[in-house]
């Protein structure tokens, strides 16, 4: 079994580095801006994940992260 390169962050963690209070980074989440993944009952952002929204400058990639409906495609 291959062990992943990149840590998975806490949301206390990502609103630590970013300087921000965690139900921001909660609203990031829901809104689709900064992905997330569900473990259980824990939400984790992947480091990789978290250095790809810096490096975009804080804003959602071009074509942005929301999932496309079938009716908008």
């Amino acid at each position: 079994m291959a062990v992943a390169k990149w840590r998975l962050l806490t949301v206390g963690e990502v609103a630590e580095a970013l300087r921000l209070s965690p139900s921001a980074i909660y609203a990031l989440i829901r809104s689709d801006v900064l992905p997330a993944t569900r473990i259980g009952r824990s939400i984790r952002v992947s480091e990789k994940v978290l250095a790809n929204y810096l490096e975009a400058g804080g804003r959602a990639w071009p074509g942005g992260w929301r999932k496309r409906s079938a009716a908008t495609v």
